[in-house]
């Protein structure tokens, strides 16, 4: 039997590693000192992409096409010291541009990155955040937007750049809003978005894509900015009363609010002794509400607010009947293949509440796949702020969430240490019979593990397949791999 097993693990793990293939080896052209390779990273568009290899003095940046096919590439200057991080970008025909948040952080700049002209341009804009302070921002082909919000107010600020450089901003007024913290007490929108550590207040958002859904971590933020077909949903889960709606429609330019209510535990509970959480997916709210006792998850229509399905689970079950998986304990970092089951729902409940309590949806199919549970991340990895792009005077730039997006979300993936259950339903949320599929990242990780001589990896999305890339420190080359997506 142990021989059994033990060839169907290596049966798994070579189909795991040859379901890529190297589509791109870019060799070393432009200059000499590719051992001095600090990182690598890309900028996806609908059509094209661009992957910028950073050294400690200069950037490589290429752009590709569709059909992976060299548009242009040239050597650029690396970004003044000025700036701490890229915020995002934007991209038309041949052009891209990187908006850039100062080190004092509340003025802004660009760099155009031309690969026609094949130069480089920067500006800087003419605003600067006084009272505001940032959110979130992204980038959608050739709009950017950036989100702030006044201090001590209810005032929500949208700046929406063109390409070109040119922006407006408008301020939307939620003063007539009720929102209540976990005690039932009025705040403020800024209050609402505020996170507190130690003696420090932040605001800070998950910016939620596609290849998010990989990873249980990019869930358990309090604040989430979810794109849309036509605009952005930016959701607010500070209170355990409610999670707050903020929905912006860029046909009208209007930024309308709602609320959906959270299910209210049956035991008595201090603020504190509960978690909760939520993610938007397909027009719908996925809720978690989460004590040492008991579990209420459920998913609503946000039109109709129409309850679509709840589960419950109590520290008195026996086994959890809603969930396709084991009970499983996954650890990061240095020990990150190490899995353990355990049986019990009351040591799950117990876990998840003493961690960040998320909870995750993403569609196979017609189907949804939802992860109940909680996750932290593993000592050893410290985010995106680990990949930084060097500046001409000693500094570094540092990727934000946003604009890291794809490999970071993948890093989250690979060095989260999480508590979770996962379950399969229909359309109509009746569970199904079936196992739980492989994530793409999966494929990927397994195939990282087998190489040697790699630095600066870069993962990515486009044209609806994943993509690993990285330096080859003893060949001096660029390697990229293509994963299909079969999710």
């Amino acid at each position: 039997m142990k021989t059994l097993l033990t060839v169907l693990t290596c049966i798994c793990w070579v189909l795991n590693i040859s379901c890529q293939e190297q589509v791109l080896n870019i060799g070393n052209t432009l200059h000499e000192g590719y051992r001095f390779v600090d990182n690598s990273y890309t900028a996806v568009g609908k059509n094209s992409f661009c992957l910028f290899i950073n050294n400690n003095k200069d950037i490589t940046a290429r752009m590709y096409s569709k059909d992976l096919n060299l548009i242009g590439e040239f050597l650029a200057d690396t970004f003044p010291n000025k700036y701490l991080n890229i915020l995002g970008f934007t991209i038309k025909d041949h052009q891209l541009r990187y908006f850039l948040q100062k080190r004092n952080k509340n003025k802004f700049g660009s760099i155009v990155f031309d690969f026609d002209s094949l130069k480089t341009v920067e500006n800087e804009f003419d605003f600067k955040l006084e009272k505001e302070v940032y959110i979130e921002s992204f980038g959608r082909e050739d709009k950017f937007y950036l989100i702030t919000v006044d201090k001590n107010s209810n005032l929500l600020n949208l700046y929406i750049f063109n390409h070109d450089g040119s922006y407006i901003k408008t301020p939307y007024n939620f003063s007539n809003k009720t929102l209540k913290d976990s005690k039932g007490n009025n705040q403020t929108l800024y209050d609402i978005l505020t996170q507190s550590l130690i003696f420090m207040k932040f605001i800070e958002a998950s910016y939620i894509k596609d290849d998010a859904k990989q990873s249980l971590d990019v869930s358990n933020n309090t604040n989430k900015l979810y794109p849309t077909e036509n605009g952005f949903i930016l959701t607010a889960d500070k209170s355990d009363l409610a999670t707050y709606l903020f929905l912006y429609n860029s046909d009208d330019n209007t930024l309308t609010f709602d609320m959906l209510i959270k299910n209210k535990l049956v035991g008595e509970y201090k603020p504190g002794e509960i978690r909760t959480n939520s993610f938007f997916l397909d027009n719908k709210l996925f809720q978690i509400v989460v004590s040492k006792d008991e579990m209420i998850a459920n998913v609503s229509n946000i039109t109709s607010k129409q309850e679509l399905k709840r589960w419950t689970l109590s520290s008195k079950d026996e086994k959890i009947g809603f969930s396709n998986s084991a009970i499983i304990i996954e650890g990061g970092a240095y020990n990150r293949t190490r899995i353990r089951e355990i049986e019990k729902p009351s040591k799950f409940l117990r876990k998840v509440n003493n961690k960040n309590v998320g909870i995750l949806s993403k569609k196979n199919g017609e189907n949804y796949q939802v992860i109940f549970g909680a996750s932290v991340t593993s000592q050893g990895y410290v985010g995106p702020a680990m990949f930084t792009i060097s500046t001409g005077a000693a500094g570094q730039v540092a990727p934000s969430y946003t604009w890291f997006g794809h490999h970071y979300n993948y890093l989250n993936y690979k060095y989260t240490k999480s508590t979770r259950i996962e379950g399969l339903y229909n359309s109509s949320f009746e569970q199904l019979d079936d196992s739980i599929p492989e994530p793409v990242f999966e494929k990927i990780s397994s195939f990282e593990d087998t190489l040697k001589y790699k630095k600066a990896t870069t993962t990515f999305k486009f044209n609806n397949n994943y993509y690993y890339g990285y330096y080859h420190i003893k060949n001096k080359e660029y390697l990229i791999y293509q994963f299909p997506v079969s999710e």
